[in-house]
């Protein structure tokens, strides 16, 4: 049997957090639709099999840090929206 990875919805989170970041440029509120994103990676990692919950959740959170990290200055909103991102990432989860 192969080892499942969670590296394909980590992507989609990303992608999906990165245009949100986007919209905020034009002055949308997206903290909420942010975390909606980040909720439902939390639920995807927790029901995967096998579960890595931590594991995926880090790697999720150092992409998000990454970005923000080589973001250019003149783009504060939308580091702003990474930084909320991965400020509510809590790495210490479990599977249950």
């Amino acid at each position: 049997m192969g080892t499942y990875s969670n590296a394909l919805h980590i992507t989609e989170c990303v992608l999906r957090i990165q245009d949100l970041a986007v919209l905020a440029l034009s002055g949308e509120d997206v903290d909420t639709r942010i975390a909606m994103v980040i909720g439902d990676a939390y639920f995807n990692f927790a029901h995967s099999l096998p579960c890595d919950l931590e594991g995926d959740l880090l790697l999720l959170k150092r992409r998000l840090q990454n970005i923000s990290d080589m973001t250019h200055p003149c783009l504060p909103h939308y580091k702003k929206n990474l930084e909320f991102a991965f400020a509510l990432i809590d790495v210490n989860q479990r599977c249950t």
